[in-house]
């Protein structure tokens, strides 16, 4: 019977050792004249390449290898114990991914895959992901209530899509914008939000839907502020500025 022959695993990968063992079981596919599947070998192959400091980590099982299963076992502690911790994780979540030029849809992805070993509540990932967005739509998906994480993203995605080039990507561009411009940008986007989040609605719908009184933020109907200025629409009666041109009439007039 032919010896397999030896092959060279890659070094041990702590930034990501779920990846670093799926690229070392690649490599044990092209022993020769058959793959490497005992596991007695594997773990022998792993803890024969382990820096100091993982060895270290995992010092019960090498010592004491599982019985049943020791390069199973070892590839489990290691994972567990040097991949990155829940805070970290989600200190990533918090600071370590950014929109750039990517699709708010792609950047939810990335999140949801850093969070996907962690019970992250949605609450908590709506709030997350909506910290990442530029500043205008942000304010417009607060106006949606009530809106999943998921529908954000669908929403963000498309108002990108209707704002381009008129507004740009970058948030530095956005930050060297006019005021009025900005406010402009939104009040327009303003005027699309019904299409983009419940397209089936009619007019009749809409004009029914006065009626109703679902909640308190929702006292005034679309329908009843669409020639008020974003600050009237926002804060309506609590609104300390106004931009023309705006609907809104009240006693005394609002600050400019």
């Amino acid at each position: 019977m032919a010896e397999i022959t030896a092959v060279k695993i890659p070094p041990y990968n702590f930034s990501d050792p779920q990846l670093g063992f799926s690229t070392c079981e690649r490599t044990f596919a092209l022993g020769v004249p058959k793959a490497i599947t005992d596991t007695c070998t594997k773990f022998n192959y792993i803890v024969s390449n382990l820096p100091p400091e993982a060895a270290a980590i995992v010092r019960d099982l090498i010592i004491t290898p599982d019985e049943m299963d020791p390069y199973g076992a070892i590839k489990a502690q290691l994972i567990q114990r040097t991949g990155e911790s829940s805070q970290q994780e989600i200190r990533k979540l918090l600071t370590g991914e950014e929109l750039g030029e990517r699709k708010p849809s792609e950047l939810l992805r990335t999140m949801n895959r850093r969070a996907s070993s962690h019970n992250v509540p949605k609450e908590l990932m709506l709030e997350l992901f909506l910290q990442q967005l530029l500043t205008s739509v942000q304010t417009i998906l607060a106006s949606i209530t009530p809106i999943t994480v998921e529908k954000a993203a669908e929403v963000a995605d498309r108002i990108l899509e209707v704002s381009i080039p008129n507004v740009s990507l970058s948030t530095n561009a956005i930050a060297s914008s006019s005021e009025n411009s900005i406010l402009q940008e939104i009040e327009r986007l303003y005027r699309r939000i019904d299409d983009l989040t419940i397209p089936q609605r009619t007019p009749e719908r809409r004009n029914n839907s006065r009626s109703r009184n679902h909640s308190r933020n929702r006292s005034f109907s679309r329908s009843r502020v669409s020639g008020f200025c974003w600050y009237h629409r926002k804060f309506q009666e609590r609104a300390k500025r106004c931009n023309s041109p705006c609907s809104y009439k009240k006693n005394e007039p609002s600050e400019e």
